[in-house]
């Protein structure tokens, strides 16, 4: 996986090697800036520019943050934490993009989102199949999770539960973002049997186009 930092001037990648790497990226060019060897395989990075950190699920039940606050300000020290738990292992995590909530799922179908104080705001054991992919709305009001089968399930997190849910993709979903809007909710993702792409409104479980 792959991230960039809020300033676009930092990189950051991981993958089956185990190994998180830091970039710089300046005039164009991509300098490695420094490397932490996690011993175990990172499925999953994501930024969240209120703290500085990375979040990384990283073939554990356990999420590991980076600390990239003292190198953004031109600094040379970062440090590892450990954070939100699940009963297996983490396969997926997103931030909304103010950093107030991180969403997390594992391959037992777990889902929690929490905020930027340690609360638990959703958490579900409901779902038979592991969540392949996860977006927040712009405003951070919903939270929606595609799966493996192509199921879409969309949660309001003001109201702590799944509003919607409908089939999106016939196999599993690769890809999905919202628009920079939360109007109408739409959702565009990728994926099933025939990689189609699709757009929805998501509140209406509606196919806006295919």
């Amino acid at each position: 996986d792959i991230v960039f930092d809020d300033t676009g001037e930092f990189v950051f990648s991981g993958g089956s090697d185990n190994i998180l790497s830091i970039w710089t990226l300046k005039d164009g060019e991509l300098a490695l800036f420094d490397q932490a060897d996690l011993g175990i395989r990172i499925n999953n990075l994501a930024y969240d520019p209120s703290t500085k950190s990375v979040a990384v699920a990283a073939g554990s039940n356990v999420v590991t943050f980076l600390d990239m606050t003292d190198v953004i300000s031109g600094g040379t020290d970062f440090g590892f934490a450990q954070g939100i738990v699940h009963d297996r292992e983490i396969n997926n995590l997103t931030y909304s993009t103010s950093g107030k909530y991180i969403a997390t799922s594992s391959v037992n179908g777990e889902v929690q989102v929490t905020d930027d104080v340690g609360n638990t705001i959703f958490h579900s054991y409901d779902l038979d199949v592991m969540v392949s992919k996860m977006a927040f709305t712009m405003d951070a009001k919903f939270l929606m999770m595609m799966d493996l089968e192509g199921t879409a399930r969309l949660v309001d997190l003001t109201r702590k539960e799944i509003v919607e849910e409908f089939t999106a993709h016939d196999n599993t979903v690769f890809a999905m973002a919202f628009g920079p809007t939360s109007e109408g909710v739409e959702v565009s993702s990728s994926g099933g049997i025939s990689h189609g792409i699709g757009r929805w409104g998501a509140r209406a479980g509606r196919a806006m186009a295919r």
